[in-house]
């Protein structure tokens, strides 16, 4: 979904960018991806216009985003090569792949997928610290250039939002409830390792797990929670730094149906705002 939001743009030659937070199942991304999820937290460039529109499609409030954090994941889209598509080799980190850069700050980014229409790169972490992130693209196959600039925050904390393709009856039941409840849907694993559903919740006074991203330099990230008992934080097992992983007890007296929840990382809410976990 987009929305307007009248922010004023920057001028580019590459188009609009947007930015979208994303817990995608494997077959929604690169066919190259070694775990079982992958992530899009993105830039996205519209190549009809001219010109930067930062925009947030994935936040509760739907606010543009206006800033970047050190070790966010994002993607860009556009048109940049010609190209096979390109994911670096297993354990190894590239910063250049089919001829693309992407460079903040005079520092070369972590490439982690190019495609001729998409990119998915890594904020250095070597940013923080800084007032603001010069972002420059560049494409050797295709001869294009651009860039962007953008503020500097510690955090930009977001939940990774359940987008895959659920059945019809599933699909009518999450939206109805979630609308009703005015929340999100994260991606969130009921304790047995099944995804959380409004036909699959989660017993009441059990661990959900949910995931976590843009929580910016932070070896140990405080995280807690409005609605639920945050018992763990980690680094995600055989993922990508800068993604965490969050264990949260339901309450034992949790009503049946979706209930309201949400969180703070370090003293920052996640931008999502409420999210919807199902509780049976």
């Amino acid at each position: 979904m987009e929305r307007e939001t009248g922010l004023e743009p920057a001028t580019s030659s590459l188009g609009s960018w947007h930015s979208t937070t994303e817990l995608l199942p494997l077959g929604r991304c690169s066919n190259h991806s070694k775990s079982r999820y992958c992530h899009k937290t993105r830039f996205e460039a519209k190549t009809e216009t001219r010109r930067f529109q930062p925009r947030n499609l994935d936040s509760a409030d739907l606010k543009p985003v206006t800033s970047i954090a050190p070790g966010e994941l994002v993607s860009l889209f556009g048109k940049f090569s010609s190209g096979s598509p390109a994911t670096p080799a297993p354990g190894q980190v590239s910063t250049s792949l089919d001829g693309a850069t992407i460079g903040v700050n005079g520092v070369a980014s972590p490439l982690l997928y190019v495609g001729g229409e998409q990119i998915n790169f890594q904020a250095p972490f070597g940013i923080a610290g800084a007032a603001q992130a010069n972002i420059n693209f560049a494409s050797a196959l295709s001869n294009l250039s651009d860039s962007l600039t953008l503020p500097i925050v510690v955090s930009n904390p977001a939940a990774f939002l359940n987008t895959g393709t659920p059945s019809a009856a599933l699909a009518t039941c999450n939206m109805e409830s979630s609308a009703t409840l005015n929340a999100l849907l994260p991606l969130a694993f009921n304790a047995d390792g099944s995804v959380n559903t409004c036909l699959n919740p989660a017993p009441a006074g059990s661990i959900v797990t949910f995931f976590l991203n843009g929580l910016g330099v932070s070896s140990a990230p405080v995280v807690t929670g409005t609605g639920v008992t945050v018992v763990s934080v980690s680094a995600m097992p055989d993922g990508i730094s800068g993604a965490w992983q969050v264990n949260a007890l339901i309450p034992a007296n949790g009503s049946p149906g979706g209930n309201q929840m949400s969180f703070t990382a370090s003293g920052v809410p996640v931008r999502d705002g409420l999210l919807v976990v199902w509780v049976n």
